[in-house]
C-alpha cells in the first residue's frame, strides 16, 4: 500500500485556525487504539448477506464477529480496497454497515445502484481508494464525478467514510470523515477556532473537503509538537462526540 503523505495546506482553500483550547489536555482525545481502532458499531451481517445475495453480490459479504464492526475491522478491509473491484465493493458494504448500524435507510437503493454496473462502480471505487492515499481533493471528486454521487443515495457523509477507511488505518491518511455532526461541531467551537464548512447540511464542495482535512491535519501536527503523536482522525472523533462526552 502506498505510503500516505500529509495534505498540502498551502493552497487557495487553506483554512488556518488555532487549536481549540479544549484539546490542550492530553486526556481529551484518549488513546488512538481504543478511541479509533476500537470504535465499534452494532451491525446486522445477516441483513447484508441476504441483500447482497439477492443482487448477485453474495461473495462480497464481510466478517462481523458478534455482529459488531470496529474502525479497525474496516481498516483491515481498506488495505485491500485497491486490489480488485470486489475488494473495493466489500469495503463499501462494510462502510455502509458501520455507518448505518442496525438501521438500513437507503441501503437497498445503494446496493441496487451498484448492482446495475458492479464492474464499473468497482473500478471507480478502486480509483477513489487509490487517490485517497495521496490527494483528498481528487479522491472526493472521484466519489462525486460531475457533482453527482458515484453511488446513488450515498453522499459525502457516507462516501468520505469509504475514503477514510481506504487508508488502512494510517495515522497520516489524507482523507477523514465529514458529516453534518462534525461540520456543526466545527461551527460551534470557540470563536477563534470555529469554522463553518462552506456547503449545505449534507453536501460540501471538494474545496471544502480539502480545507477541512487540511485544518484537522494542521491541528494534529500542532498537538503532536506539544505532546505524544496525535492523528487527525482522533480530532474528527472528538468533534463527532456530543459536547458533554468530549
Amino acid at each position: 500500500m502506498e505510503v500516505a503523505t500529509l495534505p498540502d495546506v498551502e493552497h487557495a482553500d487553506a483554512v488556518v485556525r488555532p487549536v481549540p483550547p479544549a484539546l490542550a489536555s492530553s486526556r481529551t482525545l484518549g488513546p488512538r487504539e481504543t478511541r479509533i481502532l476500537g470504535h465499534d458499531i452494532a451491525v446486522r451481517p445477516d441483513w447484508w448477506a441476504k441483500e447482497l445475495g439477492d443482487h448477485g453480490l453474495g461473495e462480497e459479504t464481510f466478517d462481523a464477529p458478534e455482529s459488531v464492526l470496529t474502525r479497525g475491522d474496516l481498516f483491515a478491509l481498506g488495505q485491500h480496497a485497491t486490489d480488485d473491484p470486489a475488494s473495493a465493493r466489500r469495503l463499501l458494504w462494510a462502510t455502509l454497515s458501520w455507518g448505518t448500524g442496525t438501521k438500513h435507510r437507503n441501503n437497498r437503493a445503494r446496493i441496487a445502484s451498484v448492482a446495475r454496473d458492479p464492474d464499473g462502480v468497482g473500478a471507480a471505487l478502486m480509483k477513489a481508494a487509490e487517490l485517497s492515499r495521496t490527494d483528498a481533493y481528487a479522491a472526493y471528486q472521484a466519489m462525486a464525478p460531475d457533482g453527482r454521487n458515484l453511488v446513488s443515495f450515498m453522499g459525502p457523509p457516507f462516501f468520505t467514510k469509504f475514503l477514510y477507511f481506504a487508508g488502512g488505518g494510517s495515522p497520516d491518511h489524507p482523507c477523514l470523515i465529514l458529516d453534518s455532526v462534525v461540520a456543526r461541531s466545527l461551527a460551534n467551537l470557540d470563536e477563534a477556532s470555529r469554522w463553518t464548512p462552506p456547503g449545505t447540511r449534507y453536501w460540501w464542495p471538494a474545496a471544502t473537503y480539502r480545507s477541512y482535512t487540511g485544518l484537522l491535519h494542521h491541528w494534529a501536527e500542532e498537538l503532536s509538537d506539544r505532546r505524544d503523536s496525535v492523528a487527525a482522525d482522533q480530532i474528527e472523533r472528538w468533534l463527532f462526540l456530543p459536547e458533554h462526552k468530549r
